[in-house]
Order: C-alpha cells, then structure tokens, then sequence
C-alpha cells in the first residue's frame, strides 16, 4: 500500500544534489567531446560521483510515484504528459536550434527515440511512469530483480540495457519509500553512517580508477548503498538553512534545471573557445557557475510568467480536491512538494561556486 508520510526535506536536497553532478559532469564532458581531455582533477571529481547521478535520479522519483499515482490514473497521466512528454518534445526542438541553428531529421529521431545525449533521460522517465502503472500491484523488489538481471543480458539497443537498469533503480525506490521506516533510523546511526560512508568511498575509488562501470547491473546493490551515503550527506545539512534552501530549489525545478542547462553548456563552451579561452581550469568553473544562474533565472521565470512556463509544463487546468475544495495543480514531476513544506528560495541566486 502507499505511504501517506510526508516528504521529507531531504528529497529534495538530494535530487538538487544529483543534477548539480549532472551539470557538472557536462561541464567536464564538452572537454573530452572538443578533443580537450583537460585537468585530470575535474575528471577526478566526475569520476567520484559518476555511479550515482542517474541512478539516483530515478530512485528518488520512485519514492514519489505511490503519491502520485494515488491520485488517480487521470491526474497521473496528465501530469506526467505534460511534465515529461510535452518538455521533452519542445526542448527536442529548442535545443539543436538553439546550439546548431538547425532542426534536422535526425534532430526528430532524437526526440522519438532515447538516442539525445541528455533528452534520453525524459524518454526513460517517461516509460517508467508507465511501466510502474502496469506492474504497481508486483512486488517492487521482485520487479527490481528482473529489472536488474534483465539488464546483464539485453544488448544495447537505444539503451535498451540502462533502460531496464535504470528502471531497476526506479522501482527499488518504490521498495525504499515503503520500508523508509525501517533503513532511515539505521543510515542515521554512527555503525550505519561509518558502513555507507566506507562502501560509497570504495565504490567512488574504484570508478575513479576506471574499474566500475557507470551503468553496471551487477554493482546495483553497491550503488544503492552509495545513494544512501548520499542521502546521509543530505540529512546531516538539513540543519543549514542556505544549503537547504539552495539544493532544494534545485531540487524541486530538477526538470527545469536538467533540460535548460545542455545547450547553456554548449553554446558558453563556444564562446569561451571563441574568446580564446582553452584551459579547462576557467572552462570548467565557469561552465557549472554560468549554468546554474542560468536555470535559476529560467526557473524563477517560469514560475512567474506562463508563457515561460509553457515551455518547461504544457498548461492544463488545475483540478479540484474533493477533500479540500481547493484547486491542485495538476501532479507534476518539476514541483511535487506541498507549498508548505517548501523552503524558501534565496534571493537573488544561489552564490554556487555543481549526468
């Protein structure tokens, strides 16, 4: 049965967390994809957290689903649709114009199969929502399994293999969010937090040495005990408000965030290069901080004006709670928390200075 505990502040710190490694894993990554392997130090860093973003990612949206599909399949669908399915057609189109000035038709295969470099990840989301849908009344952890052994054998077929994984990860959170109860208490102890720490720090090491591939079925478990460590690392700054504030601000617009910050990314890189700027030293820094700022102000934007909006959620009229008598905005996966539980975002932008 689904869980009726409330969001947890952490959630959001953590998801906040997991696409700041993603900007700055693209930040790293236009080095290597212009010939320029750059300063090992920043591949160093990539390396450290590379077994966790995605994987992450997804796990956390799997904690959430129960809520979101207790709703009602309507209000799921639509949500979903618009919060997924709509962004990932328009930024499909956005983004090659933006970077390439061009829409061409390998630009449309892009959006209809999971072959963007960072669009991919809308398309998984997509498929998992409704894999969970048709599998809810399984058990999570059993689905998971399959998921995982499913992964060791497919063949990479527009990602068919790290789709299945992911989707593993997708539904451990499910299995997580239910038994929250039961695992939160340990990772917060001393021999839970010592044990997590360790585990996560030997598996980031062995990524660093180019031993642990990023999408490794047989590491899943390994990986789910480095999130956890993650998450442990969340809990213990819920009591610095700025952090607080700042990576759940992150958090709760991931989406906004996720697809605004690639073409950022790629189109600052051309204008460094441009400029004459080639140390990755500059590059790098300046690359994640510009980022970031950049899917704030887009991010303020559309929560203020609609047509900014539009571009990130399509608009659909907001539903009336039975219980409340109250309008809901339609369930989203850009800003799920309740108004209430929200810190409040610092002003102006975060001073950050983190796929």
């Amino acid at each position: 049965m689904p869980t009726t505990q409330p969001r947890m502040v952490w959630m959001d710190m953590f998801r906040g967390l997991a696409v700041a490694f993603v900007i700055f894993h693209h930040s790293v990554s236009v080095l290597e994809w212009d010939g320029n392997p750059g300063h090992p130090f920043f591949a160093v860093i990539d390396s450290v957290f590379d077994p966790y973003r995605m994987p992450g990612l997804v796990l956390v949206a799997g904690m959430l689903v129960e809520q979101s599909a207790a709703k009602g399949f309507r209000r799921y669908a639509q949500g979903k649709l618009a919060a997924i399915v709509w962004p990932l057609a328009v930024w499909g189109v956005v983004m090659p114009l933006a970077i390439y000035q061009q829409f061409t038709l390998t630009d449309l295969r892009a959006i209809l199969t999971p072959s963007h470099p960072t669009l991919w990840f809308l398309w998984f989301l997509a498929v998992f929502y409704a894999l969970y849908f048709a599998t809810r009344s399984l058990n999570p952890l059993a689905v998971a399994i399959v998921a995982f052994a499913l992964a060791t054998v497919l063949p990479d077929w527009y990602k068919l293999d790290r789709l299945l994984l992911l989707y593993g990860f997708f539904i451990m959170g499910v299995f997580a969010f239910r038994h929250i109860r039961r695992w939160s208490p340990w990772v917060k102890s001393a021999p839970g937090t010592i044990a997590v720490a360790l585990l996560a720090a030997a598996l980031s090491l062995q990524s660093v040495l180019g031993s642990a591939p990023q999408y490794d079925p047989l590491l899943a478990a390994w990986v789910i005990v480095g999130i956890a460590a993650l998450i442990r690392v969340c809990m213990a700054l819920e009591a610095n408000k700025r952090v607080v504030a700042v990576l759940s601000y992150l958090g709760q617009n991931s989406l906004i965030f996720y697809v605004t910050h690639f073409p950022v990314v790629l189109v600052g890189y051309r204008l460094l290069y441009d400029a004459g700027v080639t140390r990755s030293e500059a590059i790098v820094p300046t690359l994640f901080v510009v980022s970031i700022l950049v899917c704030w102000a887009m991010a303020s934007a559309a929560h203020e004006f609609r047509p900014v909006g539009w571009v990130y959620k399509f608009p659909i009229r907001a539903h009336r709670s039975q219980r409340t008598g109250r309008e809901e905005p339609p369930d989203s996966v850009l800003d799920v928390a309740p108004p209430a539980q929200r810190p409040a975002a610092p002003h102006p932008g975060p001073n950050l200075g983190p796929s």
